[in-house]
């Protein structure tokens, strides 16, 4: 059930986290942290924990921007502003990047509510997919993406075919 958007009476939680959640977010925020340092990227490790574990897509929500925030605000924005890499020539940039990701973040919010939890982590690890591939240089034909995209649409054909079957099995059982 979607949350309202105007406050009531009641403070509106999270669903329970799962008992191993707690344990769980050290060994991602630990990769996740070491990813932003190293290349920027640190969304990854936590797209990994929803998409194989089926974590609640409010709680997924919620702790996605927890693990990004002390890295891009309280590190990265003041080491690039100290090392010179954000200058005032480039703020046309910045603000672009910055308005279209306010409107993604008010399009996505809103969409939220009308996401089952399934197209969520179906949509996350499509998201992966299609980022890993272009980190890997699909869009310049790189021998080792399109390697990768072939692996992709393999390993797809595969959980499409044992998604099937499954069903194929179960509706076998219950007749």
């Amino acid at each position: 059930m979607p949350r309202p958007l105007v406050k009531t009476e009641e403070p509106c939680a999270l669903p329970a986290e799962p008992w191993w959640l707690m344990r769980a977010l050290p060994l991602v925020g630990l990769p996740s942290g070491f990813l932003g340092g190293l290349c920027g990227m640190n969304g990854t490790p936590f797209v990994l924990l929803v998409a194989f574990t089926g974590l609640d897509k409010s709680i997924a929500r919620s702790i996605f921007p927890m693990g990004q925030f002390f890295e891009a605000w309280c590190f990265r924005l003041p080491m690039l502003l100290y090392i010179g890499r954000i200058s005032i020539v480039d703020v046309h940039v910045y603000a672009g990047g910055l308005c279209a990701g306010l409107v993604g973040l008010s399009i996505g919010n809103y969409l939220s509510r009308y996401v089952s939890q399934m197209a969520f982590e179906h949509g996350l690890l499509l998201f992966l997919v299609l980022s890993s591939l272009s980190v890997l240089g699909i869009l310049h034909g790189h021998p080792r993406a399109v390697v990768a995209l072939g692996v992709s649409v393999v390993i797809l054909a595969l959980r499409i075919a044992c998604s099937f079957m499954y069903k194929q099995k179960k509706a076998d059982a219950e007749l």
